[in-house]
Parts: structure tokens; C-alpha cells; sequence
């Protein structure tokens, strides 16, 4: 999940409504140049360095938002302080102002200036956030501004039920009978992400030389609200139909699949129910905008990850994934 995405449609919002306004030449909605802040972050566990986005959003009578959202130094403040406090005691810790393209977080290319990609960062090593415990994100944008601010209860580790954490689990993808996992969350948490990350090894036999280790992630399950959920066993053979390349000449050996199932706080939570509280034919044209600041617009949540690595397939998988209807073309092997 791209969390920083969701930056982007705040500031959209703003951008469209400035469009509407500007269009009715009677109708005069806008006098001033307003400042609004747009702060996003999602606090992560475990062992994370985190980042949090802070731009400004703008309504300017005289200048088109689309011109505005293209010079860099009408996105950013320049003189910010963003911090986050621990409000059980009281510490506080100060981000430092990086380029997100210095930090393998390139910003994608639209209508937003991408360079430089501003964001505050706090390391791993200086700050590690506790399940359960409430944090707040305080921003200072000038002397004399007032604060804004958002608080959230760090997400709790999510508990995997099933397939078990504990001794020698497998998973048994059959054509006719559903998967079945099931994990616990807790009061503070609200959807669910499910991946798969598929390992094996692959040889090519033209060019010789050694198995080499690969793997390959299949997105499961995206903003998922109960605790079980039924993998139809086809799926795991179309998924590899289509994700592996079909050539004779390469060689596999199926190893075994780490599953990562992550979780947001609350706030992930509403802010989804909320942007889909107005889609499909029967909505209203007033679209609901979710922010849990204090001034502005945006989201300060947390997402926690639960890992069940290693897992085996059964011979039944193994056997279907080798001579299978979907798969038999990709070549695996004993």
C-alpha cells in the first residue's frame, strides 16, 4: 500500500474546489490567499525509520492551483518544525527535513513539483514508537501559527491464527476446497493487508550455471475488515500463470511462502469507510473529506505487521503446481 498516496488527494480536494469556485464569475468564494496544512503519516512496527509528508495546501485568487502545485516552494514550508510526542512521558522527537528521492521515496510523477520530495524523517535508531501507546504528530509551520496537531494509539501486532506461528505449518492450496486463514486484531486496530511472498528456485538450462533464489509477492487481500478470510485454491495457480514467465528453458523448484499480514490503526479505518460513504449511482455530490488534525486536512494513523515465515506446501500443492492445468508450462519440479 502507497500511503503517501493519500497525501496526494488531500491536496486534490483542495485543488478541485478551488477550480469550482473560480469558475462562476458572480459568485466570489475566495478573497484571501488561505494557508492549510496537509500533513500525512503512518506511524510503523516493527524496526522503521518514519517518514511524514507536510505540504500546504493553497487557495490564491490570482494564480491558477494547478500553476501554484508545479513550483516546489508553494508546496512546502520552510521554516517547519514537525515533531512527534509520546504523550505517556512527555518526550518529544524532532524530525529531521530530508528529500525523499535521497531516501529510495521518490514522489510520482503528476501535477505536483517532485523535486525536491520534502518530507521529516525520524531513524529507527533514535525512535521506536510502543504497541498501544497514543503518540502526537505536531506540526509548527511559522512563529505565531498555532499548532496543529493529531493523535493516534500505535496499531498492536496483529496475532496469525491460522496457518499456526508455532512448529511446521503448510498451506494446502486445493482446486475445490477454499484456503482458510484467520488472525486477531485488537481494539485499536482496523483493516487488514494479506500478502504472500512466493520463493523458489529457478534455473536456465540454455545458459547453464546454478538455481538462482527468486520470489515473487502476491497481494492477497487490501483494506480487509474481518479476521478469516477463504483463499480460493485456483487462485494461487492463476496468480503464478501469470506473474511467472512460461519459457522451457527455465528450470523450478518451489520452495515455501512467508506470509505478511499488516494492520492499520482506527483512523485507516475511517478514512476508507468515509471515501467510500459517497461512491456508486446513489451518492451525493458533496464528497465527505476525513482528517483527524486539529487545523487542515490529512491522516496520522499507525500500521503494525505480523510475519508467519517459511511456510511449506503440501504434495498435493506440489503435485498440482507441477503437472496443474495453470502451471504445468512454468516447469516446476521436484
Amino acid at each position: 500500500m502507497n500511503y503517501f498516496c493519500t497525501m496526494e488527494k488531500c491536496i486534490l480536494f483542495l485543488i478541485l474546489l478551488v477550480t469550482f469556485t473560480s469558475c462562476d464569475n458572480e459568485l466570489d468564494l475566495i478573497e484571501d490567499y488561505q494557508d492549510i496544512p496537509v500533513v500525512y503519516g503512518i506511524l510503523t512496527l516493527p524496526d522503521s525509520d518514519q517518514y511524514f509528508r507536510v505540504e500546504k495546501g493553497f487557495i490564491d485568487p490570482t494564480t491558477s492551483a494547478l500553476e501554484i502545485a508545479q513550483i516546489s516552494d508553494s508546496l512546502y514550508y520552510q521554516n517547519a518544525i514537525v515533531s512527534i510526542k509520546d504523550e505517556l512521558t512527555g518526550d518529544v522527537y524532532v524530525c529531521e527535513r530530508v528529500d525523499g528521492a535521497q531516501e529510495g521515496l521518490p514522489r510520482d510523477p503528476g501535477i505536483f513539483a517532485t523535486d525536491p520530495n520534502t518530507l521529516y524523517k525520524i531513524s529507527a535508531d533514535d525512535f521506536q514508537p510502543i504497541a498501544g501507546q497514543a503518540y502526537t504528530l505536531q506540526l509548527q509551520r511559522n512563529e505565531g501559527d498555532s499548532l496543529v496537531t493529531a493523535t493516534t494509539i500505535m496499531a498492536e501486532e496483529p496475532v496469525i491464527v491460522r496457518p499456526s506461528q508455532t512448529g511446521t505449518a503448510t498451506l494446502d492450496f486445493n482446486y475445490l476446497i477454499p484456503t482458510a486463514v484467520r488472525w486477531r486484531g485488537t481494539e485499536n486496530t482496523g483493516l487488514f493487508d494479506l500478502y504472500f511472498d512466493l520463493k523458489y528456485k529457478e534455473r536456465n538450462t540454455e545458459l547453464g550455471g546454478d538455481f538462482e533464489n527468486k520470489s515473487v509477492r502476491w497481494n492477497v487481500l487490501t483494506n480487509y475488515e474481518d479476521e478469516l478470510y477463504e483463499i480460493e485454491g485456483i487462485a494461487f495457480y492463476n496468480f503464478l500463470a501469470s506473474a511467472l514467465e512460461t519459457n522451457p528453458n527455465l528450470v523450478r523448484r518451489f520452495q515455501d511462502i512467508d506470509m505478511v499480514l499488516s494492520v492499520g490503526g482506527d483512523e485507516i479505518r475511517e478514512y476508507v469507510r468515509i471515501g467510500q460513504a459517497n461512491s456508486g449511482l446513489t451518492s451525493s455530490q458533496d464528497a465527505p473529506v476525513f482528517t483527524n488534525l486539529s487545523e487542515g486536512r490529512g491522516l496520522f494513523s499507525s500500521r503494525n505487521v505480523s510475519r508467519n515465515d517459511n511456510l511449506n506446501i503440501t504434495i498435493g500443492t506440489l503435485d498440482s503446481l507441477i503437472g496443474g492445468e495453470f502451471t504445468k508450462d512454468l516447469n516446476f519440479i521436484q
